[in-house]
Order: C-alpha cells, then sequence, then structure tokens
C-alpha cells in the first residue's frame, strides 16, 4: 500500500509535505463517492426478520415468533445495507383486520397483506416487485384480559349561567386490560391523563391519553372527550304533590303535600315549565315501602327544561 501511494505521489509530483493533504482529499472523495452511491436505489433480493405487534382480543401485543419476509424489491442502497447488517427483529404494527386466523392462537398474512407494509419492511421509498415469502405465521400466546371503565382525572367546570348537560362524554367508555390474572385483579378502572378546564361557554372535544398501568397493556392508548355547552336561566316554582295510579278505595295523604322545584331551561326561555309540569308520588312505590316514604317524581312537557332539582326528593305517604 506505501508502494502505490509512493508511485501515485511521484507521478502526480507530490512531494512529503503534500501528502497529508492529499490522502485526506482521497479520504473525503471516497466518502462522497460511498454516500452517493448508497443513496441511489438498487434492486435486490432483501429479507428482514419480522416479529408482528397487534391488538388481537384475548392475546399478547406481541407475537412469540419471528417470521422471515423475503421480496425481490427496489430499495435505496443504505435499507439495503442496514437489511443485511441487521441482526435483530423488526416490529412491525398491524392492524387486528389484517390478519387471517389458521387455527388456535395462529394467525397469518399473505403476500397481500405484506404488500401494504413494505415500507415498514424494507424502507421508505422501497418498491416490492413481488413477494418470494407468499405466506407468513405468527402465534400469538393467550392472555387473561377484563373490560374495565375509563375515568376522567381531572374536572370540566362551565361559566357561571352555562352548563354541561350530560357531562364530559368518553368515547370509548370502557377499554379492554391485558395481562397475568394476579395484576389483572387489582384494577377497577382506567384513568385518563389530567386535565381542568374551567369557564367553559361553549361545546368542546378532543383527545386524552390513557394513563397506563406497569405490567399490563390497554387496547386503546386514548380516548376521545366531548360535551355541550348551554346557557341557561333558573326557574323557581313550588307545585302540590298529586298521587297516581291510586285504587279509587284508597284515601291516601301526602306529607308535605308540596315541594320547590327549580328547573334550568335553555336561554332564551320560550315558555314556562310550571304551566305544564307535575310533581306526583306514583302509588306502586308507596306498595313497595315498607316506611311508606316515596320519591317525589315530575312529569313535564317543555322541551326546554334541561335539568331540575326538587326539594324534598321524598315524602311520606299515610292511609287515612
Amino acid at each position: 500500500m506505501k508502494e502505490i501511494l509512493g508511485k501515485i505521489a511521484r507521478f502526480l509530483k507530490l512531494d512529503r509535505g503534500d501528502m497529508p493533504v492529499f490522502l485526506a482529499s482521497l479520504l473525503l472523495a471516497l466518502s462522497i463517492w460511498f454516500i452517493h452511491n448508497l443513496a441511489l436505489k438498487y434492486t435486490d433480493f432483501v429479507s428482514v426478520q419480522v416479529v408482528a405487534k397487534s391488538s388481537i382480543e384475548g392475546h399478547a401485543e406481541l407475537s412469540t415468533n419471528s417470521a422471515e419476509v423475503v421480496a425481490r424489491a427496489r430499495c435505496i442502497g443504505f435499507s439495503i445495507v442496514n437489511m443485511k447488517l441487521r441482526h435483530s427483529d423488526k416490529v412491525i404494527s398491524i392492524h387486528d383486520e389484517d390478519f387471517h386466523h389458521l387455527s388456535g392462537d395462529t394467525y397469518y398474512l399473505t403476500s397481500k397483506e405484506l404488500m401494504g407494509f413494505s415500507h415498514e419492511l424494507f424502507g421508505e421509498g422501497s418498491v416490492v416487485e413481488y413477494f418470494v415469502t407468499d405466506t407468513v405465521m405468527f402465534r400469538f400466546a393467550p392472555v387473561s384480559h377484563r373490560k374495565v371503565p375509563v375515568v376522567l382525572n381531572g374536572s370540566f367546570e362551565a361559566e357561571s349561567g352555562y352548563m354541561l348537560p350530560g357531562g364530559v362524554r368518553l368515547s370509548p367508555d370502557s377499554v379492554t386490560v391485558y395481562g397475568e390474572q394476579s395484576r389483572l385483579s387489582t384494577v377497577g378502572e382506567v384513568f385518563t391523563a389530567k386535565m381542568y378546564k374551567n369557564g367553559i361557554t361553549n361545546d368542546g372535544q378532543g383527545v386524552l391519553k390513557l394513563s397506563k398501568i406497569k405490567g399490563l397493556r390497554l387496547s386503546e392508548d386514548e380516548v376521545r372527550y366531548s360535551y355541550t355547552a348551554v346557557r341557561y336561566v333558573d326557574i323557581p316554582s313550588t307545585s302540590d304533590i298529586q298521587i297516581v295510579n291510586k285504587p279509587i278505595d284508597k284515601k291516601l295523604v301526602v306529607v308535605p303535600s308540596s315541594a320547590d322545584i327549580r328547573y334550568r331551561c335553555a336561554f332564551p326561555l320560550a315558555t314556562d315549565p310550571s304551566t305544564s309540569a307535575m310533581l306526583y308520588v306514583d302509588y306502586e312505590d308507596y306498595l313497595a315501602s315498607r316506611s311508606g316514604k316515596c320519591p317525589v317524581r315530575l312529569r313535564v312537557k317543555s322541551s326546554d327544561v334541561i335539568d331540575y332539582t326538587i326539594d324534598p326528593m321524598y315524602v311520606e305517604v299515610f292511609e287515612q
């Protein structure tokens, strides 16, 4: 090598002081040439070892085996070199609906489904001519699971004079948790990330991440939240309490005989709800009650009523 460099130096008429600059320039030129060639596209047979990642209900997230996927593809040189030097498995996220169920815990993909993952398999910009591997099999170990509700971690408060009828809605409102039975038995709900909103006057929606639970997997990573904000007015009223479904031969007394109602109605108010409302006690509730204490119910026709409160909520019923 030293002799070759000496011949090149004599040919180029370089003295000893010029050699470091020459060698640095040569190395730079080789690097540029190497990078340029790796950035070009080449057609070759390429292969990767794949571990499938999915969320098939009742099964582990990762397949217990890896499968080799071989294809003839046109890829960037960097991707080809990376695949040839790579010794670890490549984890590919695959939608549940892309799998075919063979039997038991075994699922498979055909070349048709694999075509949709060509970029994940062989790199961005790759174009697969055809797959040598026609079918790949994956086994997902069964795991215990249970469905639990999603709980909002935080609060949403409306501005004074506004309310959120129905509260904050979460979608989905429950998720499936996967893992060892001993861990699952301690989980009764899954919490969202913390969020606090005050002074709400308009409808809103968004996305909340779910808090992860160590050693367990969730079927969803996030949920959508939404709420409706409505401006309201308070309408106070007092009404006598009637008894419905009472046999004709029965004489009953309600104590107290009236109750206060506070309506919350959408603004602007179209009609006074108290004109079409009726407070009552159901005779069936009286029969089911051992103490004679019955809930007071409201029947109202007005569509403007968003919410209401009754005071008292329970009254006593006596036979005469």
